[in-house]
């Protein structure tokens, strides 16, 4: 059993230095211009955009090869990641940690094209969706987002 557990901690150490370095690679990769997770250049300043600017559903042509909608990948990005996270670390460091990359995630925005009360809320409510036992998944089809809720009845 004491091998088992040891073999465990090793591969979960391991896990955790290829995270933290993945991490600090996506860091360094996402300052720079041409990248694929950020169409704008920074410009030094810091501002919001306006719900009128901000709509539920956006595609981006010249970002990423495959197309979603910019507020579907917030709440799915969150969706899937944070069960997984959850299990790994528990409920509370979880919430504090996604809900900690969502706000900086935005913050990062705000230089670039500005930031989103609707993404942070989107990615927020997927976070808190997957962890919370009640599943609500986010779809699209050609001209809007929905969110389908399910209820499991035994």
């Amino acid at each position: 059993m004491s091998r088992s557990l040891s073999v465990k901690a090793l591969l979960f150490a391991a896990l955790k230095r290829i995270g933290e370095g993945a991490l600090i690679a996506l860091i360094i990769y996402s300052t720079s211009y041409g990248n694929p997770f950020f169409s704008h250049p920074r410009d030094g300043v810091f501002k919001f955009v306006s719900g009128g600017q901000d709509p539920w559903y956006y595609l981006n042509p010249t970002q990423l090869a495959f197309q979603t909608p910019d507020k579907w990948q917030h709440y799915m990005g969150n969706f899937l990641f944070a069960s997984p996270s959850e299990k790994l670390i528990g409920k509370w460091p979880t919430i504090i940690l996604f809900a900690s990359l969502n706000v900086l995630k935005e913050v990062e925005d705000g230089y670039r094209e500005g930031a989103s009360v609707r993404d942070l809320g989107v990615g927020i409510a997927g976070m808190l969706s997957s962890i919370s036992g009640r599943k609500m998944l986010c779809t699209f089809d050609e001209d809007k987002i929905l969110f389908k809720y399910f209820i499991s009845v035994n």
